[in-house]
């Protein structure tokens, strides 16, 4: 029988068919062109799950097919742009085509020296070296870029935003300048909340109106480049009607239990103090997961609903507050004959506020980094090695207070070093293959939706990654 994926990934493929038949970099005339991409990998890892069910098993579930237009309206200075994307990640994305991007671009000023204008709708992100090309295998430099800048798991919600932006670029000698400074509304991928911030988020977040500049200076021709991103991503987190075991059992998180306090809120209701020692030292324990001592409690008395007991004292537990992510990224390139050097450092700064309950007020900083150089052996080979490396939180980096604060989730969760080595084969301008291997320690950027039971995740895995890839 043939399921609702394969149909969706079947339509597109005879549409992409019969459009690549018509045209190869398709043009429908001197002012508009179409053109195209298909991609499809086979991804095992010795433990774990990236992408489908790959733990000492091979997942196909990573295809990636791309329709796009481009043109001129009206006059050469007023361009549209939109590409219509199909895309499968494991249980993040179901394949289900959706707009990647559209907008117009009307440039204001376009000459030798220099150029700027506007752009009006769904722009890709400029977040760094990558983000706004990564939706082409061809302009990546591997399969999986840095992951931890440019996460996989979060694609959909970080590579285009809704909004306005000023570009711009100055020429000078074989020197230029280049910025972009956008005002937008962030996209919301609901099954990507998890990877964003890492853990299980119960509530709602809506992100609010963000901006972000970038500046580049290029030398020599394009020979090196250095840039800076800034961006400030403004959500607000809420939720509503949870009761106490909910809320512990959700957030999984010891000091949102610990702030509650509980015993003294029982006993202030007059329950009586078996019942309140019982559960103050259940809840107090360490060494297990807030949902086992839940199911301890519960099972403590029997014919007693102890957990239904409590939550009649208690009035449900109501949040609201704002999430603020500001992100820092300093990114260098150089090529040298037939090499490629590329770095890009990130601090990025999660900041809670506003929230009534006071232990969620605080500021974490993450850190990642990688450092990458790619070969152009000849003129159809590529060999890339690259190491990467995130931190959930840069003054913890062994993940010590992450395991201890969060006890439902395994230390490794807290970091990932991730080491690449990979090769590409370019049969000619449309066709390319692609084989990676990954040896990564942590599991900081391992997709939550395909590993479910993430305590159960392996610290120490390997990854490797096969990829066919077409474009016209």
């Amino acid at each position: 029988m043939i399921t609702s994926k394969q149909f969706l990934y079947a339509s597109f493929l005879i549409a992409f068919g019969a459009l690549s038949l018509q045209a190869w970099a398709y043009d429908l005339n001197k002012d508009w062109r179409i053109h195209g991409f298909l991609a499809q990998a086979a991804i095992y890892t010795d433990d774990n799950n990236y992408f489908g069910p790959s733990d000492d098993d091979i997942s196909t579930e990573f295809f990636e097919a791309g329709l796009a237009l481009n043109g001129s309206l009206f006059s050469d200075s007023l361009r549209f742009s939109t590409q219509l994307l199909a895309r499968d990640a494991g249980a993040n994305d179901d394949g289900s085509p959706s707009f990647d991007y559209t907008f117009l671009s009307y440039d204001i000023v376009n000459n030798a020296q220099w150029r700027t204008g506007l752009r009006l709708g769904r722009i890709p992100s400029q977040m760094g070296l990558y983000n706004a090309t990564r939706d082409v295998p061809f302009t990546r430099p591997g399969i999986l870029l840095p992951q931890s800048i440019y996460g996989e798991t979060v694609r959909n919600s970080r590579f285009a935003h809704d909004g306005l932006q000023w570009y711009g670029t100055w020429n000078f000698d074989l020197d230029r300048i280049i910025w972009r400074l956008d005002y937008y509304r962030p996209l919301s991928d609901g099954s990507e909340t998890d990877d964003i911030f890492l853990v299980p988020l119960p509530g709602d977040i809506d992100s609010e109106d963000s901006w972000m500049a970038q500046v580049i200076y290029e030398w020599d021709g394009g020979t090196g480049k250095i840039g800076l991103t800034y961006e400030l991503w403004k959500n607000t987190y809420q939720l509503t009607g949870y009761d106490l075991f909910e809320f512990a059992n959700s957030f999984q998180y010891d000091p949102a239990v610990e702030a509650l306090d509980l015993p003294t809120k029982l006993r202030d209701q007059h329950v009586p103090e078996i019942i309140v020692s019982l559960i103050s030292d259940e809840l107090s324990r360490t060494d297990i997961p807030i949902s086992e001592r839940i199911e301890n409690i519960d099972a403590s008395i029997p014919n007693v609903d102890v957990t239904a007991l409590v939550n009649s004292f208690l009035p449900t537990i109501n949040l609201k507050g704002d999430i603020d992510i500001a992100s820092s990224l300093l990114s260098a390139e150089y090529n040298w004959q037939q090499l490629t050097f590329t770095a890009e450092y990130m601090v990025r700064r999660i900041v809670n506020k506003k929230f009534e309950t006071a232990f969620l007020n605080k500021t974490i900083e993450q850190e990642a980094y990688f450092v990458q150089t790619v070969y152009h052996a000849a003129n159809r080979w590529d060999l890339i090695i690259r190491h990467d490396r995130f931190y959930y939180d840069k003054e913890d980096l062994s993940g010590q207070d992450f395991r201890k604060n969060l006890p439902s989730m395994p230390q490794h969760r807290a970091f990932a070093f991730d080491t690449t080595l990979g090769v590409s084969y370019h049969h000619n301008s449309r066709f390319m293959g692609r084989l990676e291997w990954h040896h990564v320690k942590g599991t900081i950027w391992l997709p939550i939706n395909d590993n479910p039971e993430i305590l159960l995740t392996k610290k120490y895995w390997n990854m490797v990654a096969l990829q066919a890839a077409y474009r016209f």
